[in-house]
This record gives C-alpha cells, structure tokens and sequence, in this order.
C-alpha cells in the first residue's frame, strides 16, 4: 500500500482515479470534493474537523504516482510543510504538483484559499 495511514484508503476518500489528474505546463493537477464524515476528519477534531497533514501527504503521493508512472512512490524525505488555512469537510480541495528537480517535488494544496505547501523528496 505505502500511504501513511493503511487503514484509510486515499484512493476512495478522494475519489482518485488516474484518468482525473490533469497534465499542465507546470505540472499536475488534480481537484476533489471532501465529503463529511471522511476518515481523515474522525478525531481531528470531533468539534471541528479539518483536515491533518498525513491526509495532504497522501493525496500529494497518489498525484506523485500518475506523474512518474507508478503505482506508488515512496515519499523519502520531507523538506518542508507550511499550512496556510485550515480545510473542513464539504470542500473541494485542488493540488497542483511540480518538479522542483530531479528528486524534489512541490504539492500546493487550495480550497477557500491556499491551504498547505509541501516540499518533499523521492
């Protein structure tokens, strides 16, 4: 599997299918609609959900994956997380993923407005 979370299905949660990433100039994009009750709201926080970090990870790796045509590709290391404003559910949530070099790779995630930045390598 090698989604952070092996119990939670990243491909069903965000209704993922490969055919929905969108080549651009700058790189892949990809847009969904986050459903209430979504696993990854279920204690994060039950009063007010939004969505954590793993679940930005994850959707940044499925993209990843379409990018470089694979199946999965493991994210190895990190560089940097910034969360601008919090997503709940009932959103629609864009990613638009780039390559920043040959092994770095930038996610920058929207919904009302800009929500997170991911700087990782693989």
């Amino acid at each position: 599997m090698g989604y952070f979370l092996a119990m939670i299905s990243p491909q069903s949660v965000f209704n993922f299918s490969g055919d929905k990433v969108k080549v651009l100039d700058s790189g892949w994009a990809f847009e969904t609609h986050l459903k209430p009750g979504a696993p990854y709201f279920d204690g994060h926080f039950p009063e007010n959900p939004i969505l954590p970090a793993l679940a930005f990870l994850d959707l940044a790796q499925l993209v990843l994956a379409v990018a470089k045509s694979e199946d999965c590709v493991p994210i190895q290391k990190l560089k940097n997380a910034k969360f601008f404003s919090p997503v709940g559910p009932d959103e629609n949530l864009k990613v638009l993923l780039s390559q920043d070099s040959q092994i770095r790779w930038r996610a920058v995630f929207h919904a009302k407005e800009k929500a997170c930045e991911l700087v990782f390598e693989v």
